[in-house]
């Protein structure tokens, strides 16, 4: 039976070299997936998936948009009602006012005092109109004052969000753009790598190795027929006939030589031995 010490180191090594496959594997996909994602195609795949979640990105916002002026439409709406309500209880209030004191008015010229004024049904119904309409008169002011708060903090989210909008259609627009010259770049890199490389495969194909092949071959050849001359005795007799021929030359040369320099040398004797005659002097 194994120690446990050597159990565990066992479990351990197996352990890691898992791992380092999974590692490999890992690099080896990553390698990969870079070479397929740095490919045309796909990278204008990409580049469609980015503009398309884009897309969606702008058109939720332009519904959040909508439904903000939507709601502002009903806030406006209602701030009108509202307005139309306050105007109408106003109304009241002056108009409980304008019956009461001609209700006052009547009285006091029939002779009733302020109690029995206060007592009068007419001056009692319109008294409680008006405290009615004072009540409610508030609370549309109220209701009015936010509904005008409301209003103004959505027309400023709508605002920003427009902004926003319009930010959003700008990198979309630019996204299109930039996706079109991504696409160009990596293709038009693609092709001078090619070219590159057709070029230096041009400098080491075949050609050239058959071109340095045959070169070789001749040089052997010529390296055979000198070989072949020393060991059957023709390179020594060719030299010897190079040395008879150079003799010749020179003897002849030689020849030539000595026939040129001694006629001269012969015309020039006569001329040095002849008088000198004395020259005249002119009359």
């Amino acid at each position: 039976m194994l120690p446990a010490s050597l159990f565990l180191g066992l479990w351990a090594s197996i352990g890691r070299w898992f791992r380092a496959w999974g590692f490999r594997a890992q690099g080896e996909v990553d390698a990969s997936r870079k070479t397929i994602d740095a490919d045309p195609y796909a990278m204008q795949a990409r580049w469609d998936e980015v503009i398309t979640a884009h897309a969606e990105k702008t058109r939720q916002l332009m519904e959040a948009v909508a439904t903000l002026m939507s709601h502002k439409l009903k806030q406006d709406q209602e701030l009108k009602r509202v307005d139309e309500q306050l105007a109408r209880k106003n109304q009241v209030k002056a108009g409980a006012l304008a019956m009461t004191k001609q209700r006052v008015t009547a009285l006091e010229a029939a002779g009733s005092d302020q109690a029995a004024i206060k007592g009068d049904l007419e001056y009692q119904r319109n008294a409680a109109a008006y405290k009615a309409a004072s009540e409610e008169a508030a609370q549309l002011e109220q209701r009015i004052a936010q509904l005008k708060a409301d209003i103004e903090g959505s027309n400023g989210r709508i605002q920003q969000h427009k902004l926003q909008l319009m930010n959003m259609k700008r990198e979309h627009e630019k996204y299109k753009s930039e996706a079109a010259d991504s696409v160009a770049r990596v293709i038009s890199a693609k092709q001078r790598a090619e070219i590159d490389q057709m070029f230096a495969g041009l400098s080491t194909d075949g050609v050239g190795k058959d071109v340095s092949e045959l070169r070789d071959l001749v040089n052997e050849a010529e390296a055979e027929a000198v070989i072949s001359s020393e060991l059957a005795g023709t390179a020594t007799q060719l030299h010897e006939d190079q040395l008879i021929a150079a003799a010749r030359e020179q003897v002849a040369n030689d020849e030539f030589d000595a026939l040129i320099f001694q006629a001269a040398a012969k015309d020039a004797a006569p001329a040095a031995d002849a008088p000198v005659r004395a020259k005249l002097p002119e009359a």
